[in-house]
């Protein structure tokens, strides 16, 4: 068999081997995160890059950006609530995804991999 294109990248899965690939991308996911600390901090970084966006992209107009962080050892519950910019709705269909990302490359957590842990490594996400 000959490749005619030079690039990799170039080439169309079928249906069972784009699955089959996200699958394992999520699985290599959950495996990369391994301090206990790790999911507070995918909450703060991402509760802070919200703020900041709604800030600047509120330039001008009073607003006082809040960050709300709840921990309960009995439940086994982490909540990090903030009034940041929010997602559109096409932004909430696809956040989940590995890979996918609405942050700019100056933000923190940019990998694009921090939502699809915290979406696939527990038992309950509420956004």
């Amino acid at each position: 068999m000959k490749i005619t294109n030079g690039d990799p990248l170039d080439r169309t899965l079928t249906s069972e081997i784009l699955a089959a690939t996200v699958k394992r991308e999520i699985k290599n996911i959950l495996k990369s995160y391994t301090g206990w600390f790790d999911p507070f901090c995918e909450l703060i970084q991402n509760a802070l890059d919200a703020t900041e966006h709604r800030k600047n992209a509120l330039a001008g107009v009073e607003y006082n950006p809040e960050i709300w962080i709840t921990i309960n050892l009995n439940t086994s519950m982490i909540c990090v609530t903030d009034n940041g910019i929010g997602f559109s709705e096409d932004q909430f269909q696809t956040f989940l995804a590995p890979n996918v990302s609405y942050k700019k490359q100056t933000d923190r957590g940019n990998k694009s991999v921090g939502a699809t842990y915290l979406g696939y490594g527990f038992n309950f996400l509420q956004i």
